[in-house]
């Protein structure tokens, strides 16, 4: 667990503050899993799927703002299109269940498999679709680790936004709470836009907006949303950067355990290339002498250098 919270407050700084940060903080947080053993597979997988779920939490929190904000908002018209792509992971999954069950919707599959490879370099996208989708399958977690994943992934929003609230509340400002999801939401939206690190700006001022268009005064809206991007971006951007260069540290360290094959398996095996290990210390044992054949049985026989022997 602690391993995954380091790579995950340094992977928040990378995406923070470097243009196009996503990408850098994915690409270094995969390398990272793959550091400590992780499959190619499975730590893209990882990587791909947080993401993944991460994003459609927050998008899910936008589509619980705008039902709440109702007719009112820079979002009241969207609500139909917003509930229709909110349902397309549900649609996909009745489908693959029912792919499962039914044999007629799994005929459907080659189907749109040759409407494909009909486009333009529709082979190599068929193929990349064929390959990405059966290394997808080599990982198949549980449904009850689904949902702690996307719960946790929504709850880590839920508790950002009520930062944004602390904050309001700490400049003694009246909470829209009709419009609070709404302006959140869509200010995270704007930060993961690479216009600037961090959204550094562009986020300021479109959480500013919002907060107005919802019914707060300028200057009190302005002043809690620097309050908010203070604690929540710059009280963590440090410390990311610490974790990185704490790990950074650690990867440049000498391994302290050599990687070497198992004694029975250099004995066993006779693995070509293989390093014998040295044997365990042990205090020395003293065993008897074997009898030596030939040699006189007394010490009083002992032939001594020079002497004369006369062999019978």
């Amino acid at each position: 667990l602690v391993p995954m919270v380091q790579i995950t407050l340094a992977g928040n700084a990378l995406a923070m503050s470097l243009p196009g940060g996503a990408a850098w903080a994915a690409a270094w947080a995969f390398g990272q899993l793959r550091r400590r053993g992780a499959d190619r597979v499975l730590a893209g997988w990882v990587v791909l799927v947080a993401g993944a779920l991460a994003s459609y939490a927050l998008f899910m929190l936008l589509v619980v703002g705008a039902l709440v904000a109702g007719g009112r908002g820079p979002v009241a018209s969207v609500r139909p299109l917003l509930i229709a792509l909110a349902s397309i992971p549900f649609i996909v999954t009745a489908l693959v269940i029912a792919a499962k069950r039914f044999p007629v919707i799994d005929k459907l599959i080659p189907l749109g498999q040759r409407v494909l490879e009909s486009l333009p370099k529709g082979h190599e996208m068929s193929g990349a679709l064929q390959r990405t989708w059966e290394r997808l399958l080599t990982v198949r977690p549980s449904r009850p680790a689904w949902f702690e994943a996307f719960g946790l992934g929504a709850l880590n929003w839920i508790e950002n936004c009520g930062c944004l609230v602390a904050c309001l509340w700490a400049v003694h400002a009246h909470i829209p709470w009709h419009g609070i999801l709404v302006a959140y939401a869509l200010a995270q939206v704007l930060a993961s836009v690479p216009i600037t690190p961090g959204g550094l700006g562009v986020v300021e001022g479109g959480l500013t907006a919002l907060l107005v268009a919802y019914g707060l005064p300028t200057n009190v809206a302005l002043a809690s949303v620097l309050l908010y991007r203070a604690v929540s971006f710059w009280g963590l951007v440090p410390i990311g950067w610490g974790v990185w260069g704490y790990l950074s540290w650690q990867s440049r360290k000498p391994a302290r355990v050599q990687k070497r094959p198992h004694p029975w398996a250099v004995h066993t095996h006779r693995t070509r290339g293989a390093v014998e290990t040295p044997p365990r210390s042990a205090p020395d044992v003293l065993l008897p002498a074997e009898p030596c054949q030939g040699c006189p049985e007394h010490p009083d026989q002992v032939v001594h250098e020079g002497e004369r022997v006369s062999v019978p």
